[in-house]
C-alpha cells in the first residue's frame, strides 16, 4: 500500500487521513502536513490512522510532538495497541472513529 496523507474538513475539524506505513521515510510527510495545518491556525485536528498498516516510533514521535504543541490529546484505532504498550494512551487519547473525535 502506498503512503498517502489526505486532509478533509468536517465541521470545525481538519481530519488528517493517513494510509499505508508510517516510518522513518514517511513520517516527515505526516509532520509536514500537521505543521501546515497548525501554522494555518487550524487547532482542531483529528488524525485518522484506521488505514495504517504499520506505525513505528517515528510516527509516534510526530504525533506526540504536535499533540504537545497543540496542548490537546488525540487517539487512533488501528495503532492503539502500540500507543497502549508505550503508555501513550494516557497522553494521546484513542477514539474509535473520526466521528467520535469530531463530536467532542
Amino acid at each position: 500500500m502506498d503512503f498517502v496523507v489526505d486532509v478533509d474538513s468536517r465541521g470545525d475539524y481538519s481530519v488528517v487521513r493517513v494510509c499505508g506505513e508510517v516510518d522513518l521515510y514517511t513520517s516527515p510527510m505526516l509532520d509536514s502536513c500537521l505543521s501546515n495545518l497548525i501554522n494555518s491556525e487550524k487547532s482542531l485536528i483529528a488524525v485518522d490512522l484506521s488505514d495504517c498498516s504499520y506505525f513505528d516510533s517515528d510516527g509516534i514521535k510526530t504525533l506526540v510532538k504536535w499533540s504537545r504543541r497543540l496542548g490537546e490529546d488525540g487517539e487512533s484505532g488501528a495503532v492503539s495497541r502500540a500507543f497502549k504498550i508505550c503508555g501513550l494512551d494516557s497522553v494521546i487519547p484513542i477514539l474509535p472513529s473520526v466521528e467520535a473525535a469530531v463530536q467532542l
